[in-house]
């Protein structure tokens, strides 16, 4: 979970990031953030901070999945002053030109970012950045005892926690994992 600072800072960060890469910038009375509702951009005590900070106005609009997050970049050209997009679709949207390079110049903590976030191929092609790295994390599962009798695989998980008492009284495992390395290729 992510702290007010760095919630802070990460808003900051990609809106002003985003903001200043804007033509007419400076003369916008507000600013159209794309994201997932409850992901951040939309916290009432930082909305209201940033607002009060630059005087303009946030405005969010939602998607629920990445295929609607597209789909309202392709339908509604410049509508959005700033995405939020799983790095993961940056390149589709900027081959399809549906998203603007940023000049990281103008972002002043992005030096800050380690340098594999900085420079991920993610977020950077053909010599532009395409985004702002601002959160990480790793993916975790769960399973029911009782409906999973079998465990998953120990290698590559670590952080096994039991849970008492989930559903009718089961335990609940949790594991973060990361995918084996592919195997070497065949010559």
């Amino acid at each position: 979970m992510m702290n007010r600072r760095a919630l802070l800072g990460a808003l900051a960060a990609a809106l002003a990031g985003a903001a200043l890469t804007l033509p007419q910038a400076g003369a916008a009375q507000e600013l159209h953030v794309l994201n997932w509702q409850g992901y951040g951009t939309d916290e009432a005590w930082a909305t209201e901070l940033f607002e009060q900070r630059t005087g303009v106005k946030v405005v969010h609009d939602y998607f629920n999945s990445e295929q609607e997050m597209l789909t309202k970049l392709r339908t509604s050209p410049g509508t959005y002053d700033v995405v939020l997009i799983n790095s993961s679709f940056t390149g589709q949207a900027a081959e399809e030109g549906l998203i603007q390079p940023i000049d990281p110049a103008l972002v002043s903590n992005f030096a800050d970012l380690s340098e594999k976030m900085r420079n991920s191929p993610f977020l950077n092609m053909g010599g532009k950045v395409y985004g702002v790295a601002w959160v990480w994390g790793v993916t975790s599962f769960a399973y029911n005892t009782t409906k999973i009798t079998t465990p998953p695989p120990r290698s590559r998980c670590s952080g096994i926690r039991r849970t008492p008492g989930g559903s009718a009284g089961a335990t609940t495992r949790s594991r973060r994992c990361s995918l084996p390395p592919s195997p070497p290729a065949r010559t």
